[in-house]
């Protein structure tokens, strides 16, 4: 169905009646909803179009193809007109506006969601706003956690390895039912792992091993031990996460 997207968006409504003929009626209708929503959506979006803040963020390395400045807080409201639908987020989410990923996250139906929604989502993240963004509005809603993560923190992608270090974080943080098993296992996952020495991934793994280790003694001794054991040859990551966790843990 996806295949008829592009077609169908610049179609009018006299050629929309050839696509009665290559698909389901109620599929088309679907896909021709969908798209006069985005239409609308567009709309709403350049009202609210600041192009000093889409400057700014390209300046701090937020880069997207095409940026109309809103505020979280405009794209909140703007989502919250809308029902949550699947088919309507993934449309979103492959859009090239900054403001159509956003609202996309926002528009997945968690209780619906598959894992080919999902793998979209985990191969779209491309900077760091979309990693916090997808994290906080979509990953952290599914229910099969230790999945999501182990695929975010393998992936290949800077970004996708930091969505999984947020995640672990915001987990930690939340979910007070938890036992030690899953950020055990998440421990002994993150020894195979190679991570970058950009900030935004020392200050992920910081984020989390701090949560971690501040749900019980049990969980902050492992996590004191692993920044003994693990980073004794990466001086840089070692010298951080003692400032930036251990210091902490241990005051």
């Amino acid at each position: 169905m996806r295949e008829l997207y592009k077609f169908i968006e610049k179609t009018t409504f006299s050629q929309f009646k050839e696509i009665i003929y290559i698909c389901n009626y109620k599929d088309a209708v679907l896909m021709k909803d969908v798209v006069h929503q985005y239409q609308e959506m567009l709309l709403s979006i350049s009202r609210f179009e600041n192009g000093n803040v889409s400057e700014s963020m390209n300046r701090l390395g937020l880069r997207y193809k095409v940026n109309f400045g809103l505020s979280i807080p405009v794209i909140d409201e703007m989502s919250s007109t809308y029902h949550s639908d699947n088919e309507l987020a993934s449309f979103l989410w492959n859009k090239q506006e900054r403001e159509s990923k956003l609202l996309a996250l926002r528009l997945f139906d968690v209780n619906k969601s598959s894992t080919p929604q999902t793998e979209l989502v985990i191969n779209g993240i491309e900077n760091i706003e979309l990693a916090e963004q997808a994290t906080q509005h979509f990953f952290i809603k599914l229910l099969n956690h230790a999945e999501i993560v182990d695929k975010l923190i393998k992936n290949e992608n800077e970004f996708c390895k930091l969505a999984g270090l947020i995640l672990i974080s915001k987990i930690a943080q939340t979910d007070k039912n938890l036992d030690n098993v899953f950020f055990l296992n998440f421990l002994n996952q993150l020894k195979n792992i190679k991570l970058n020495h950009s900030v935004h991934q020392k200050r992920g793994l910081s984020r989390a091993f701090l949560q971690i280790g501040k749900r019980n003694i049990r969980l902050k001794e492992e996590v004191i031990k692993f920044i003994d054991t693990q980073y004794i040859e990466n001086n840089g990551y070692k010298n951080w996460l003692e400032h930036e966790v251990k210091y902490y843990l241990n005051h």
